[in-house]
């Protein structure tokens, strides 16, 4: 529900506190978003249709990086008597946390690790999203009142029937996966055999992963490119000739991790391997020396509709490494559930009802990655915070005052004779960093845009849905008689009408 034409429209029109406003409203991770977001939107916009879509997440950065800094965030009064508590500093916890505060809850975020914002600050690089623009927006959740408990683990340090019987009127599980799903494999406890997420959170707490000269990685996610661009920068760090390939088992056309981020990685001097699965790593001495592979071809479409790997007889082959990155799903730890009775898990993520986030212990809320939903992305992880803040909410009042799990909405688009009026152009480029010189270091890859260069491709936008949902006219109708959250539950109103009472 972030009405990302809103917020191109009104840079193009160069409104950029009314932009950051359509843009974080919804979202308090505007600036991340727009850095490592998967960009949906982007696949479901008009203008691909003519040449090439518009830069949706260029431009939510531009505006965020260009405006957010700049705005003081002011304390939310508290309204409700009874506290809440959330039970994880990532995206969906945080973003919970602020729309509780938003209506009015006393709210403390309890977080294990001694950083906040979960996998955003825990498990991307430096180089791809800074840890100071993660914080930025973490403190500017943080303004709204809320309380930040960092360094407390739930069923080690507290557990969740211990907050309850403190006096908590809900709580929510936002503890993401924070580990590497196991991987069965001959030669997978040799020394030099390192998980993915486990190196990231070394990595980003300010350590320095081993990683040899010759690196494997084992992955096609976003998880593992990050593990491959990182483990080229560690070997550079040390001197060393970038020697990193990433093996996956499928083609470049079904890998789930975003093509310009492979693009860049190979600018970098990663090597891909595709259709190889692993067979085995070898060792000597304890010592990783390399890997088995088999080739592979795309058999029938299992029951999700995956084309699935099918070894090709005869076409082993081996790979030098000391050092393999298995990357291949992340697992949830599930020590926060010791003293949280009535608690349910299922196929390792916590049990919810879908329409209300609730578990099945009373009081109890999840979402994000933690919970039974299928939310993988950050922007899924915001929009489950959102849900669980509306399911709190109304369980705490006991009605339902807000929507808990609203997927429809309505889609505007010209048709097709509008769009072959329109003039051919292309988006305009994010200056990166040459993949030769970026590799030497954390900094940040992509340059982003500058306002010209932001307006310039927000003028693009064909402007389907006509309004930006500003909700200027709300605020300056003096009478308050301007509803528009009420034109979209009437069926008869058009795109961007008001309703006057």
């Amino acid at each position: 529900h972030t009405s990302a034409q809103g917020y191109v429209a009104l840079v193009g029109a160069g409104r950029l506190e009314d932009a950051y406003r359509v843009a974080s409203e919804p979202n308090p991770f505007p600036s991340v978003c727009g850095r490592i977001c998967t960009r949906l939107c982007e696949t479901a916009c008009a203008r691909g249709s003519v040449d090439e879509p518009v830069a949706i997440a260029a431009i939510k950065r531009f505006v965020a990086d260009a405006v957010g800094p700049t705005l003081p965030v002011e304390p939310a009064p508290v309204i409700h008597a009874e506290p809440v508590a959330v039970i994880g500093a990532g995206p969906a916890g945080l973003t919970c946390a602020r729309d509780l505060a938003d209506l009015g809850y006393r709210v403390t975020v309890f977080e294990a690790q001694p950083v906040a914002g979960g996998m955003l600050r825990l498990g991307i690089p430096d180089y791809r999203l800074p840890h100071d623009v993660i914080q930025r927006e973490v403190d500017q959740v943080l303004a709204k009142g809320i309380e930040l408990r960092l360094g407390q683990r739930a069923g080690v340090d507290f557990t969740v029937d211990g907050l309850l019987a403190q006096g908590f009127g809900a709580v929510y599980l936002a503890t993401g996966l924070q580990k590497s799903a196991p991987v069965e494999l001959p030669g997978g406890d040799l020394q030099g055999v390192a998980q993915a997420v486990e190196l990231l959170r070394v990595l980003n707490l300010g350590g320095t992963p081993a990683v040899g000269a010759k690196t494997v990685v084992i992955g096609g996610g976003d998880v593992a490119l990050d593990a491959a661009r990182s483990a080229i920068r560690l070997q550079r760090q040390a001197g060393l000739e970038p020697h990193v390939t990433l093996v996956y088992r499928r083609t470049d056309v079904e890998m789930p991790a975003n093509a310009s981020e492979v693009r860049e990685a190979r600018e970098e001097g990663l090597s891909v391997e595709f259709l190889v699965q692993p067979l085995a790593i070898r060792g000597e001495g304890g010592l990783v020396t390399g890997i088995d592979l088999q080739r592979c071809e795309l058999g029938d479409p299992d029951a999700s509709g995956r084309r699935q790997p099918v070894p090709l007889e005869g076409s082993e082959f081996m790979l030098d490494a000391d050092t393999v990155v298995f990357a291949v799903g992340q697992a949830l730890v599930d020590d926060f559930a010791r003293g949280c009775d009535g608690l349910e898990l299922e196929n390792g993520q916590i049990r919810i009802d879908r329409a209300t986030l609730s578990t099945t212990r009373e009081g109890v809320f999840a979402g994000g990655d933690a919970a039974a939903t299928g939310l993988f992305t950050a922007i899924e992880a915001v929009a489950a915070g959102r849900r669980g803040a509306a399911a709190i909410h109304n369980y705490r009042r006991a009605e339902r005052l807000l929507p808990g799990w609203d997927d429809e909405h309505e889609v505007a688009r010209p048709d097709d004779d509008e769009l072959a009026a329109v003039e051919m152009g292309r988006r305009v480029p994010m200056t990166l960093v040459d993949g030769l010189l970026r590799r030497e270091d954390w900094n940040e890859v992509g340059a982003g845009y500058t306002e010209e260069e932001a307006r310039a491709e927000a003028s693009r936008c064909l402007n389907c849905a006509v309004c930006s949902e500003c909700d200027s006219c709300v605020r300056a109708c003096p009478s308050g008689a301007v509803d528009w959250a009420q034109t979209a539950t009437e069926e008869a109103i058009t795109v961007g009408a008001v309703i006057i009472a």
